[in-house]
């Protein structure tokens, strides 16, 4: 559902004060019972807290393989309409329900593994396992900014464009946000590599830095919300 036309609220989201209260004993008990339907479906969920726009909630599914979780997404989004009507809820997932209010949206924070469950995206404890990270990394780097045109075009319809207001990740904005860590360990391996060819002693040297990649932690790299990567 969405609006047409009419009065704006008379309170939005200036202060996001929302999003710090608590969750009023309504949702509460729609989300409880949210939560059990999904379990018994087998779906993992946990997460349950406000949002920045008034009314808005969250549920977060736990990571899955990428055909499970989308078959599950599929099946919470009916758990929630149907048991929201228990509840004398709507649950509205347009992107842009109402102006001036931040519409429904989902973060989709993917990784790629092995077939033996080896993440790809997580620093090794050695140097090749760090050369296997790095690889990846840099990979990534260059398909967001050789495609970005397609990746916009996949995602910016008239009202996602809008969804958050142009405020913290509107998709015209395409950049990678990797955190001060990492940054700092790539631009050490820029300032290290050169157009002439290397000596032993020098890739010796190379291979032993990237050997020291510090532990990388969430929220070094959580906080960007006008990256999408």
């Amino acid at each position: 559902g969405r609006t047409l036309m009419g009065h704006s609220s008379a309170k939005d989201q200036q202060l996001e004060d929302h999003y710090f209260g608590s969750i009023p004993p309504r949702v509460t008990a729609f989300m409880k019972e949210l939560e059990i339907e999904c379990h018994k479906l087998g779906i993992p969920v946990k997460t349950r807290h406000n949002e920045v726009a008034p009314n808005q909630f969250e549920l977060a599914p736990i990571f899955e393989n990428c055909n499970l979780a989308n078959d599950h997404n599929q099946l919470v989004m009916d758990l929630m309409k149907r048991i929201a009507r228990k509840h004398h809820f709507a649950v509205l997932f347009h992107e842009k329900p109402y102006s001036g209010v931040n519409g429904s949206g989902k973060h989709n924070n993917w990784s790629l593994c092995t077939d033996t469950g080896v993440n790809l995206f997580a620093p090794g404890k050695n140097p090749k396992g760090n050369m296997l990270f790095l690889t990846f990394l840099v990979n990534v780097l260059m398909m967001v900014h050789k495609n970005q045109d397609l990746l916009r075009a996949s995602i910016m319809s008239a009202g996602n464009s809008h969804r958050l207001g142009a405020n913290e990740a509107p998709p015209a904005i395409l950049s990678i946000f990797l955190g001060s860590q990492l940054s700092a360990t790539l631009d050490e391996i820029v300032r290290q590599v050169t157009n002439s060819k290397m000596t032993p002693e020098e890739k010796t040297t190379l291979k032993l830095g990237i050997g020291r990649i510090p532990e990388i932690l969430l929220d070094t790299t959580d906080r960007n919300r006008t990256s999408p990567f």
